[in-house]
C-alpha cells in the first residue's frame, strides 16, 4: 500500500491547534516538498565540495552538513542537506530545484566517479518537530544507540525496512528527517503510532517564517546571494574555489552585500508576496513570504537594505505599517 503525501492538506484540526502543537509539543509533517538523490562514486564528496559553498572534504561517515550550490555570479541555486552515509551521499533539495540542481552536478562531473539517481519518487519522507521529538523519536526506535544527534545520520531496520534517520535542527527545534525506502505502510503506522499529530501547510509556513528559515523560490532563489539570506553558516570562507566563490569571497571580504533578510509582522490584510517595502516614500526593500498567523496577525519574511536598522516599515501600495526584526540567522 502506498502512503499518499500529494495534496498535504493546509491544517488538520485547525491552523491554530497545529501551530500549537509544533511550537509547544511534537508533530509529524509529510517533506511533500523536499526532493532527494543519491549520489554515488568514490569522488562523490570531492565533486561537491568543488561546486559548492560548504567545505564538505572532511565530512565524515554518518556526518550532515549544509552547502548552497551557486551560479558563476554567486546567486543561489539552492540550499543543500548532505548526509555522508559512506557508500554514497545523501542529499535534500527543494522539490521544485532538484532537476536543476541535479543537472549542475552532472554538468560539472566529467570523468570523475560519480553517478546520481534520484529517488524521490520511490522512498519517501518524513518529518518529526518539536520539544518532546528527541522523546519520541527514542519510542519509535525503541534504542537509544539508533538515534542520531544534531548533524548525524543513522541508517537502521525498523521492521526489517531500511530506514535513514537525520537529525538537523535546521528549523531552530528538535527535528527529524525520516527517510522510508519505500512506500511502507508498517513505516507510516509505526509513526502514527507514537499518538502524534501531522501538522499540514499553513502551521508549517507561518512556523517557518517566524523562525526567519529562508526556502526556495521565495527567498532562495538566483536574485539573491547567500549572504544576504542568511546562509553564512553553510559557508566556507577558508576553502578553495567553487562555483562562485569568487563573488562571494569579495562580497564578504568587503563588506559589499547591500541587503539582508529581515521578519515583519502587521495586524492587517493588504501585504502580499512580491510587495514593495518604504522608508517614508523610498524603496528599500521587497516581501518574499507572508501568512496570516491569526484574524489580526500577519507575518513575514523580506528583503531589506542592509543597515537600514529601522523597527517599522510601511509595505506595498495601501503602504500597510508593519514591525522589522532580523533574523534568528543574523
Amino acid at each position: 500500500m502506498t502512503i499518499k503525501t500529494s495534496g498535504m492538506p493546509q491544517f488538520y484540526v485547525s491552523v491554530e491547534q497545529d501551530y500549537v502543537t509544533l511550537s509547544n509539543e511534537a508533530a509529524l509533517a509529510y517533506a511533500t516538498n523536499t526532493g532527494r538523490f543519491w549520489i554515488h562514486g568514490k569522488d562523490a564528496l570531492d565533486l561537491l565540495n568543488r561546486i559548492s559553498t560548504q567545505q564538505l572534504a572532511d565530512v565524515k561517515k554518518n556526518e550532515v552538513s549544509f552547502t548552497v550550490q551557486t551560479t558563476n555570479k554567486g546567486r543561489i541555486i539552492d540550499f543543500l542537506t548532505v548526509a555522508n552515509l559512506g557508500d554514497r551521499l545523501l542529499v535534500f533539495t527543494a522539490l521544485e530545484a532538484k532537476d536543476s540542481v541535479m543537472d549542475s552536478i552532472e554538468f560539472f562531473s566529467f570523468d570523475e566517479d560519480v553517478k546520481l539517481e534520484d529517488c524521490t519518487a520511490e522512498t519517501e519522507l518524513y518529518q518529526l518537530f518539536g520539544d518532546e521529538a528527541p522523546t519520541k523519536i527514542i519510542s519509535l526506535l525503541q534504542d537509544e544507540s539508533h538515534v542520531p544527534d544534531i548533524n548525524q545520520a543513522k541508517q537502521i531496520r525498523l521492521n526489517n525496512e531500511e530506514v535513514i534517520i537525520i537529525r538537523t535542527d535546521r528549523v531552530k527545534i528538535p527535528t527529524y528527517e525520516i527517510l522510508a525506502m519505500n512506500s511502507s505502510k508498517s513505516i507510516h503506522s509505526n509513526l502514527t503510532g507514537l499518538g502524534l499529530p501531522f501538522v499540514g501547510t499553513k502551521a508549517l509556513e507561518i512556523f517557518r517564517i517566524e523562525k526567519g528559515i529562508p526556502v526556495f523560490g521565495s527567498e532562495l532563489t538566483e536574485r539573491f546571494n547567500p549572504i544576504e539570506a542568511g546562509l553564512s553558516h553553510a559557508i566556507s570562507f577558508d576553502k578553495g574555489c567553487y562555483v562562485g566563490q569568487e563573488v562571494v569571497a569579495r562580497l564578504n571580504t568587503y563588506d559589499k552585500v547591500k541587503r539582508q533578510l529581515i521578519r515583519l509582522n502587521w495586524n492587517k490584510p493588504g501585504i502580499k508576496k512580491g510587495d514593495d517595502i518604504f522608508s517614508d516614500d523610498e524603496k528599500i526593500g521587497e516581501v518574499t513570504s507572508c501568512a496570516q498567523k491569526t484574524h489580526q496577525n500577519f507575518v513575514g519574511l523580506g528583503y531589506l537594505a542592509r543597515n537600514s536598522n529601522l523597527d517599522e516599515v510601511t509595505i506595498g501600495s495601501q503602504r500597510v505599517t508593519a514591525k522589522v526584526s532580523k533574523t534568528q540567522s543574523d
